[in-house]
């Protein structure tokens, strides 16, 4: 950890890539939720159905008790290098393959911050200020003159609510709304 900081280099912990290995084949409640629902293509909508696909890979109790074990040395790590004062990004390898589910992986990120220790508004503050300052990107990350207008409206504060993100009122793509509402 003292060598990461010193040499200033960046930490992601991508913490969604471990649980997305079994989380959906678990079916926790959220998964129901229309939010997350409307993010699925019909093709992972009857894979997350099919009770054969769930035991099949449920089943594989190596793979699951390996990657449950991954996520939980993942968060331990996250909550040190953040408590040391690393410079913690934001990323998820979304998109990677059909469970790494794009715009949701974001979302789940966020929760699994949380989870691992962080405030709400720590890990909003990852997934935005420091993501951009990760990729050297000076025209976005913060809400102020001059940046761009690329904006996620919520109702209520995602910095003390993590499940505010979810609640999209508007979203804006350089002062243009492009997008909402999705609940």
């Amino acid at each position: 950890i003292k060598a990461v900081k010193a040499k200033g280099v960046w930490y992601i912990p991508t913490l969604d890539m471990d649980e997305a290995a079994y989380v959906y084949a678990q079916a926790p409640a959220w998964m129901q939720s229309p939010f997350f629902q409307g993010g699925l293509t019909p093709e992972l909508k009857a894979q997350f159905a099919d009770a054969g696909w769930r035991k099949k890979l449920l089943g594989d109790t190596k793979m699951v008790a390996a990657s449950q074990a991954s996520l939980a040395i993942n968060e331990r790590n996250l909550k040190a290098m953040v408590d040391a004062g690393v410079k913690v990004g934001f990323g998820t390898d979304s998109g990677a393959n059909a469970l790494r589910i794009p715009g949701f992986s974001e979302h789940r990120e966020l929760h699994l911050l949380v989870a691992a220790g962080l405030t709400p508004g720590q890990a909003i503050r990852m997934a935005t200020v420091d993501a951009a300052a990760l990729l050297k990107l000076t025209d976005r990350g913060v809400i102020a003159p001059g940046k761009l207008a690329d904006l996620v409206v919520v109702d209520g504060d995602p910095t003390a609510d993590v499940d505010a993100a979810e609640r999209i009122v508007a979203v804006y793509h350089r002062g243009k709304m492009v997008g909402g509402p999705i609940h």
